[in-house]
């Protein structure tokens, strides 16, 4: 998607295209209570796109987990992504 781009500037770019929030409300408190656009099919999205743009397969618990912005982080890294 980004090429060469860092881990946490294609993690944004993911956010905010599946998402539709401005880049300037990229947080790491950004979740799904607080952001209605981001329910069950566009979690789901955000997943897939996760998953081709890192390479990763995540499992049902980490993607279950997955409810914020620090979350999505958090098991990126157990995964030895640095963002």
């Amino acid at each position: 998607m980004q090429g060469n781009a860092a881990p946490s500037d294609r993690l944004a770019h993911i956010v905010t295209d599946v998402l539709r929030v401005p880049r300037d409300g990229i947080a790491d408190d950004l979740d799904m209570e607080a952001t209605s656009t981001w329910d069950s099919l566009s979690h789901m999205e955000l997943i897939a796109a996760i998953e081709d743009e890192f390479g990763v397969a995540l499992t049902a618990d980490e993607i279950v987990s997955m409810r914020s912005l620090g979350a999505i982080k958090g098991v990126l890294r157990a995964k030895s992504i640095a963002l």
